[in-house]
C-alpha cells in the first residue's frame, strides 16, 4: 500500500493521460505525451527521496506521501496544461482558467470575458460571446469556434438585414466539431445561392428557438425558417425549469444564475453536484482523470466499429435514451410536452405572419443511422456485434424521438422533415457521417445534411 502511494503521480499520468491524447492509440504518439510522462515521473523519484527521510511509522508517513503525491501531482498538471488531453483540461475550474495565460486552453483569440465564453441572458438563459475566434480541442476533434456581433456563427452581419433561410438549433446547427465553413448552414447557401442566417447555438433546446427568431430572425424577412430537431438536447426540461424559476425570480441574469441559485437554495438536492465541485476546486487534474478512468472501465462511451461497402466505421453508442418503453411515445407525456407544442407552434405562426415556411428538419443521431444497417455490415467487432443481437430482439426503438417530433409539429406534415432514411441511404454506400468518438456530425455529415434539406424543403438553386 506504502509503495502503491509512492508511485501515485505515475500511476494517475498513465490512467488519466492514455488514448485521448492527439496520435492515437493507448499511450498515443505525441511525443509531448511522453513529455509529461517523463516529468511526473521525475517528481516520482523525487517523492520516493522524500519518502527515505520520513519516519519509519507508516501511517503518518502513508498520509504525508499521498499529500505530496496529490500536490506535486496537480502543480505539474498546471505547468503542462498545454500538453494535457481536452478531457482533463475542460475539467479545471473556471476560476482556475482566469488565472492561466490563455494559451493553456488553446484559446487562440480569446475575446469573451475571461470567466468564459457564454454570456448570461435573461431570456434565452445564455449565449456565446461576440467576437469570439477560439480554437476548441475536444478528444481528437480540433475546430474553430467563431461569432459574429450577436454570438452566433455567421461571417456576414448584413444576414441580420436580409437573408432568404434563417435557422435555429443546437450544437448540430451551430457547427460544433467543424469549422465555421464546414457547417451545414453553410453548406446549405452554397448548394442553393441563397442568404442563410445561422442562429444555432451548441447547448440550447427548443426553448430557445421561438425566442431567438423571434429576437434577430424576424428582422431579416426570410422565405423560409429552418429549425433542427435532434435527440441530444431538444426534449429535455432544463430550460423549462429555468422558464419556471424566472417567472418567480424576474431578476435572474441567465441559465447560470439560475443553476448557482438553485444549488444553493436546494443543497439537498444538488449535494452530490455540489461534492463534485469543491472536489474540482480542490484537485482538478486528479478529479478529472478520476472521471476519465470511470468512464473506460464503465464503458459509458463504447466505439462499434464495422464495415460497410468496404469501408471501415465506427460510432459511439449510447444505449439508454432508445431503449423500448411500457407506454410508447412516453415522452409525450411529460409535464412539459405542452410546452414543446407551445414553442413549435410559436415558430410555424411567426413564419406565417411574414409569408414564410416553416421546416422542422429532424437531424437523427448515430445509432439511428447505422444500427439498422448492421445487419448487412461486415467486421462487426464485439460492440457492434452485441448491439445488432439486442436490435434485432427489438430492445430498442430508433423512431420514437421522431414520432414524439411529428405529434408536436400537429400541422401540415410537409413542414416535417425527417433526415433519418436520406442520411441512411448515404452511410450503406460507406460513408462516415458522424465523428468516431463524439456523436455530432462530421464536416460529410454536415454536407449530407445540407443536401437532404434542400431536396426535403425544395429549395433550388437561387439565379
Amino acid at each position: 500500500m506504502f509503495k502503491a502511494v509512492t508511485y501515485l503521480p505515475l500511476v494517475l499520468a498513465f490512467l488519466g493521460l492514455a488514448s485521448r491524447s492527439e496520435g492515437g492509440g493507448f499511450l498515443g504518439k505525441s511525443p509531448r505525451l511522453w513529455v509529461v510522462i517523463a516529468t511526473l515521473a521525475v517528481i516520482q523519484v523525487l517523492i520516493v527521496l522524500f519518502r527515505q527521510r520520513l519516519p519509519k511509522t507508516k501511517g503518518p508517513a502513508l498520509v504525508l506521501v499521498l499529500l505530496a503525491s496529490l500536490v506535486l501531482f496537480e502543480l505539474t498538471g498546471l505547468a503542462v496544461a498545454p500538453y494535457l488531453p481536452i478531457d482533463l483540461v475542460l475539467e479545471t475550474p473556471e476560476w482556475l482558467k482566469d488565472r492561466l495565460p490563455e494559451s493553456y486552453f488553446e484559446r487562440s483569440n480569446y475575446r469573451a470575458a475571461r470567466k468564459s465564453e457564454i454570456d448570461e441572458d435573461p431570456v434565452l438563459g445564455f449565449q456565446y460571446a461576440p467576437r469570439l475566434n477560439a480554437v476548441i480541442r475536444h478528444g481528437d476533434i480540433r475546430y474553430g469556434l467563431v461569432t459574429d456581433a450577436r454570438g452566433s456563427a455567421n461571417l456576414d452581419e448584413s444576414l441580420y438585414e436580409a437573408a432568404d433561410i434563417v435557422v435555429a438549433g443546437d450544437s448540430f446547427t451551430m457547427g460544433s466539431g467543424v469549422e465555421l465553413i464546414e457547417s451545414w448552414p453553410q453548406h446549405l447557401a452554397r448548394l442553393t445561392g441563397m442568404r442563410v442566417l445561422n442562429l444555432g447555438t451548441a447547448g440550447w433546446d427548443i426553448y430557445q428557438y421561438p425566442r431567438v427568431i423571434a429576437k434577430y430572425g424576424i428582422g431579416a424577412a426570410p422565405k423560409a425558417f429552418v429549425v433542427t430537431l435532434t435527440t441530444s438536447n431538444d426534449l429535455s426540461p432544463r430550460f423549462y425549469d429555468y422558464e419556471d424559476y424566472r417567472a418567480a425570480h424576474p431578476d435572474t441574469a441567465g441559465y447560470r444564475d439560475f443553476k448557482r441559485r438553485t444549488a444553493v437554495r436546494y443543497p439537498a438536492d444538488n449535494y452530490l453536484l455540489l461534492t463534485g465541485q469543491l472536489a474540482m476546486v480542490m484537485a482538478p487534474f486528479t478529479t478529472a482523470s478520476a472521471v476519465y478512468v470511470y468512464n473506460k472501465v464503465t464503458h459509458l462511451e463504447s466505439v462499434c466499429n464495422f464495415r460497410l461497402n468496404g469501408k471501415t466505421l465506427g460510432f459511439m453508442f449510447g444505449a439508454s435514451q432508445w431503449r423500448r418503453t411500457r407506454r410508447e411515445d412516453n415522452q409525450t407525456r411529460l409535464a412539459y410536452f405542452d410546452r414543446v407544442v407551445r414553442d413549435l407552434t410559436a415558430i410555424a405562426q411567426m413564419a406565417k405572419r411574414i409569408g414564410a415556411e416553416a421546416y422542422f428538419a429532424y437531424v437523427p443521431g448515430p445509432e439511428e443511422i447505422y444500427v439498422p444497417l448492421l445487419g448487412m455490415a461486415e467486421g462487426r467487432d464485439a460492440c457492434a456485434q452485441s448491439l445488432y443481437e439486442r436490435h434485432t430482439s427489438g430492445e430498442f426503438d430508433f423512431e420514437r424521438v421522431s414520432r414524439v417530433y411529428e405529434k408536436a409539429i400537429q400541422g401540415d406534415r410537409r413542414s416535417f422533415l425527417n433526415l433519418t432514411e436520406p442520411l441512411r441511404q448515404k452511410a450503406v454506400t460507406g460513408e462516415q457521417l458522424v465523428w468516431v468518438h463524439d456523436f455530432h456530425p462530421n464536416k460529410l455529415g454536415h454536407m449530407r445534411i445540407a443536401e437532404a434539406i434542400a431536396a426535403l424543403a425544395g429549395f433550388g438553386r437561387k439565379t
